[in-house]
């Protein structure tokens, strides 16, 4: 009589199978993954060349004041710097005193942003508290950053998002951005602004000599409504 074969040994049959199951699942499954892949880069270069496009636009603007769209995915900002700040800051002010809300430091390893007014594509952006000159502040982190110089102009050193008159009931306060700007979609606190969930951000970009705000048409309203001028730059 044979024996039987050891149990647990592998036989050529089981080799054979065991090779075909695996190279039918890489098969299967290598067309998946190229698929998701080839979607997540299409994707990324959509928003990279959004942004590309708006700080061209930028850049080429001859009008006073020009409509623009920026497209962004959740938790990414585009952030602007003035050529001379160290900071874009989001400030409250109160009983004359400026409180910073938000900060977001400048970047210095950029090149883009070396003694140039830059605008910046944050992705990922995180905010951390810290105190800072007595203050709890918010500092903006991201996890991924580019940068594009502003050729010729500056940006605005100071654009103001809200105004808050004094009244028998309320000690008036207004708010503002001092050395640039920031939009963000799906992030509340960064701004001041109320919180968008949307991944196409509708501005207005304003030019006056060589300086440039950006603002949208929540910001303008208040600007017509509080300070009798529809416009982005102000010195309210």
């Amino acid at each position: 009589m044979l024996k039987n074969k050891k149990s647990g040994e592998i036989t050529s049959e089981s080799l054979v199978i065991l090779v075909i199951t695996i190279l039918s699942i890489v098969v299967l499954f290598t067309p998946s993954y190229s698929i998701a892949k080839s979607y997540l880069f299409n994707t990324q270069k959509k928003y990279n060349e959004a942004f590309d496009n708006f700080v061209k636009r930028i850049n080429d603007i001859s009008l006073q004041r020009d409509t623009f769209e920026i497209k962004l995915k959740e938790k990414s900002a585009i952030i602007g710097f003035s050529k001379n700040a160290d900071a874009y800051e989001y400030i409250y002010s109160y009983a004359k005193q400026d409180i910073p809300i938000t900060i977001f430091n400048k970047p210095t390893n950029e090149k883009e942003c070396d003694g140039y007014a830059c605008i910046c594509l944050c992705e990922g952006l995180q905010l951390i508290e810290k105190k800072y000159n007595d203050f709890l502040t918010k500092f903006g982190q991201c996890s991924k950053m580019v940068c594009k110089k502003i050729e010729q102009d500056d940006i605005a050193n100071k654009i103001v998002i809200k105004v808050i008159p004094s009244n028998a009931l309320v000690v008036g306060h207004s708010e503002y951005w001092k050395n640039g700007f920031l939009f963000v979609n799906g992030l509340s606190e960064a701004n001041g602004l109320r919180q968008y969930d949307k991944e196409i951000i509708n501005l207005i970009v304003e030019k006056k000599q060589n300086i440039i705000a950006v603002c949208n048409q929540d910001i303008s309203n208040v600007n017509k409504k509080e300070l009798k001028s529809d416009t982005c730059i102000t010195t309210g």
